[in-house]
């Protein structure tokens, strides 16, 4: 039966979600440029001294109009809800709406402001450098990696042992204010599902962190161009490690909850609370990575005179290989992953075949542990 008060207290939860979220993008945004080499500019070379000239300074702020526009009207759409408070027929269009609005705007800016900008791209070096020593393709921190898993599998000792304890109906899932939605009989299957899901996820998590290490670009054979390079590597696979963790622990709460809940139960604060703590981590972690800047050029900063004669000038990439500056195909490169010139971490190379074989195991991987999770629960 339609709840009416239920379906309004549920749109005030998706419009104060959402809100937060749409002022990350605005922040993100207004500040992404910041971030890429001192060379990259709206995913186009130019001289290093460009970002800080006139032009380039009437660029940037002509973007940030543009982010603020788009962040506005986003705002606005919204938070429509206060102004027809017993309506729920524009809560998808206010969450999934205000924020498509706001990216596809900034999104469209970018690519005319950069059309402007190839106007004064540079030619990048063509020579290429090689080394005999091999490079470090392992993971950063192998020890830490053995704590998710260890974590999986006391949770299932602990549902083993305390097998008694579980009522012969718990909650499976609930809805965005935290009330059940859905109960499962006890069984193996039901028991252990959310376990079996968290172990599948550290694995498919481990293998993106081997990926990046496998086959990334990497345009400098040594010296500090190179520490870089593999130092922000190395922060890459930190933050995929620290969010594995935040998983972990979430999901690990999850599949513990029948050991103190009734059929009907809904979820308890001190849930958020941990789904909050777990997450801080990544957080600041995210931080110092944006703090060293992409490719790490920020690690040992260099003067204006030096960043010229370094790899700062540029990263490896051409610029006509970047579609729109978003999406690098080059079918010249074996680089499976690269570094991205419009934000902070990795791109892949889609004109690689490996590109989607890579996406295409991780989406049906995740799809088939899906249903056979949601098989388990109902079984």
């Amino acid at each position: 039966m339609f709840n009416l008060p239920y379906t309004i207290a549920l749109t005030q939860f998706f419009t104060f979600i959402y809100l937060p979220v749409i002022v990350f993008i605005w922040f993100f945004y207004s500040y992404i440029h910041r971030w890429t080499r001192p060379a990259l500019f709206f995913s186009v070379t130019v001289r290093p001294d460009f970002k800080s000239s006139e032009q380039g300074k009437r660029f940037t702020k002509q973007f940030k109009k543009h982010i603020n526009l788009y962040s506005i009207i986003a705002t606005l759409v919204l938070l429509t809800y206060f102004l027809t408070p017993n309506s729920t027929t524009l809560m998808l269009f206010q969450t999934l709406g205000a924020i498509t609005i706001q990216l596809l705007g900034i999104t469209i800016a970018f690519v005319k402001i950069r059309q402007k900008v190839l106007n004064f791209s540079i030619s990048q070096p063509t020579t290429r450098s090689a080394s005999l020593i091999p490079r470090k393709t392992t993971l950063a921190t192998p020890y830490l990696w053995f704590g998710p898993p260890l974590i999986i599998l006391i949770a299932a000792a602990v549902l083993a042992f305390q097998w008694d304890s579980i009522p012969p109906v718990f909650t499976t899932s609930w809805d965005a204010l935290g009330n059940p939605t859905q109960q499962t009989h006890k069984s193996i299957s039901s028991v252990f599902a959310l376990p079996l899901l968290t172990l599948s996820t550290f694995f498919l998590m481990l293998i993106s962190a081997l990926a990046i290490s496998r086959f990334t670009k990497r345009t400098i054979p040594d010296g500090p161009a190179a520490i870089r390079q593999s130092k922000f590597i190395n922060l890459t696979q930190s933050l995929v490690l620290i969010s594995t963790y935040a998983l972990t622990i979430i999901f690990t709460a999850l599949s513990l909850f029948p050991l103190s809940s009734a059929a009907d139960s809904a979820l308890p604060n001190s849930f958020y609370y941990i789904m909050s703590f777990a997450f801080i981590p990544t957080i600041f972690a995210l931080y110092y990575m944006i703090r060293a800047g992409q490719g790490c050029w920020k690690y040992n900063r260099l003067s204006p005179s030096q960043i010229e004669s370094t790899d700062a000038i540029a990263d490896g990439t051409p610029d006509s290989a970047w579609k729109l500056g978003l999406v690098y195909f080059n079918p010249n490169d074996s680089a499976l992953f690269v570094e991205r010139r419009f934000g902070i971490g990795y791109d892949m190379n889609w004109a690689r075949p490996t590109a989607y074989i890579f996406m295409g195991i991780i989406l049906l991987a995740s799809l088939g542990i899906s249903l056979l999770c949601t098989w388990m629960l109902n079984s």
